[in-house]
């Protein structure tokens, strides 16, 4: 009896050692997916494509909505770093809000007249903990996180410095920082919700 007991223990702590490395395994592989998204007219990308579209891997997204207050603030720059650095990297504002769809995206494009390469978030905000529009995320050819925290603050273009940074080959630093700007609703959350901004 005794050492039945004992072997259905030790069958069971197999059993729970097998769940659990099994779970850890589909958690690594969850974190080693690539980011995903859609473009405007609907075809999937990922981040892995992204890196592919440009000139030296590297990729700067940038978390943005149609309603967000901090996303007025800095859109003219993100703008302005898509045309400067066509030719060395990637830009893309990352469309977060949930109220979103890529016709009220593609409206206000043409009433804005902003030249943004916009993609739709599909798995950005869970896998990286997005809470706040206007968080940057700097990637480099290998799909590695080199950048988070805010695009800019009152004093500092942080991204900007980033992305210097890192296609001068130097180590990027800070490579986090605090996120600033406005709340809002991932997809898949059904709540409605303004974005509520707190960026001075």
């Amino acid at each position: 009896k005794e050492d039945r007991y004992s072997m259905d223990r030790t069958r069971k702590s197999m059993r729970t050692l097998l769940g659990l490395a099994l779970g850890l395994h589909l958690t690594l592989a969850a974190a080693a997916e690539p980011a995903t998204f859609h473009r405007l007219d609907g075809r999937p990308v990922n981040l892995a494509q992204l890196c592919k579209s440009s000139p030296t891997g590297v990729v700067l997204l940038v978390c943005w909505c149609s309603e967000c207050p901090s996303c007025r603030r800095v859109e003219g720059q993100v703008e302005k770093l898509t045309r400067e650095y066509h030719d060395r990297a990637r830009v893309f504002a990352v469309d977060v809000h949930a109220s979103d769809t890529p016709d009220q995206v593609k409206k206000f494009l043409t009433a804005s007249k902003l030249g943004l390469d916009i993609v739709i978030d599909e798995t950005l905000v869970d896998k990286y903990k997005i809470e706040r529009t206007t968080t940057a995320l700097l990637f480099d050819s290998q799909g590695r996180l080199r950048y988070q925290g805010p695009f800019s603050t009152k004093d500092k273009e942080c991204a900007h410095l980033a992305l210097e940074q890192l296609l001068r080959g130097d180590p990027v630093s800070p490579e986090k920082l605090p996120q600033n700007g406005c709340s809002f609703i991932p997809r898949g959350q059904k709540r409605p919700m303004s974005p509520q901004c707190d960026m001075p």
